[in-house]
């Protein structure tokens, strides 16, 4: 009946009738796609505003008193140039301390170690976010939410072609918590470094 409707009134080429049941009949499956990607994504851009956060409170911190010069630089950044910028802040910060000697007896300053140990899980949370976004998913219907994951990838020597991954809705969960660590993570750094910034300027004890 709803077939026969859609072909007389609106003239729908029945190849798209044909596609339009098959959606309707894996509504359930892609509600489910549909939200866990999307969660994971939107908890990834919770990451970006922390680093943002923090990229504010360094160039402040570092004497820039116009913070519109600030959003210029970063209201069109990537997701990678924001870890870039981060890192470089850091680097740029933090970088005599940990060629001082006497900071450390041997091996990395702790510093230098905890934030070459970040920088590893925002690069990977990077990689991980891009796999999800542009990734095609297709239900395997088998009892189990299972989604089967295809993207196509390029490297240097050429196209690598696609690559397929099946994954179910419980790893999608695991990634959103390692993203929501991710972001939890910088922002305690941005409150400790308001704090630490805060009894340096006001001499609290």
């Amino acid at each position: 009946m709803l077939d026969r409707k859609l072909n007389e009134k609106n003239k729908i080429h029945p190849a798209i009738v044909t596609s339009a049941r098959s959606l309707y009949q894996r509504r359930d499956m892609d509600k489910e796609v549909s939200y866990t990607v999307g969660r994971c994504i939107i908890t990834f851009e919770d990451i970006m505003e922390q680093i943002r956060q923090c990229i504010r409170l360094m160039m402040e911190n570092q004497g820039l008193k116009n913070s519109f010069f600030t959003e210029v630089l970063l209201h069109d950044s990537t997701a990678k140039s924001l870890i870039d910028y981060l890192k470089a802040f850091i680097i740029e910060i933090y970088s005599n301390q940990w060629s001082d000697k006497n900071a450390v007896e041997k091996g990395k300053h702790p510093i230098q170690e905890f934030v070459d140990k970040l920088f590893v899980k925002l690069y990977d949370s990077m990689n991980v976010r891009n796999d999800l976004a542009h990734s095609n998913y297709w239900p395997i219907y088998d009892g189990e939410t299972r989604f089967q994951m295809k993207r196509f990838k390029v490297k240097a020597n050429g196209l690598q072609g696609i690559v397929e991954t099946e994954t179910t809705q419980y790893e999608f969960y695991i990634v959103i918590a390692e993203f929501q660590f991710l972001a939890h993570a910088l922002y305690t750094i941005n409150i400790f470094y308001l704090y630490l910034n805060f009894k340096l300027t006001t001499n609290v004890k």
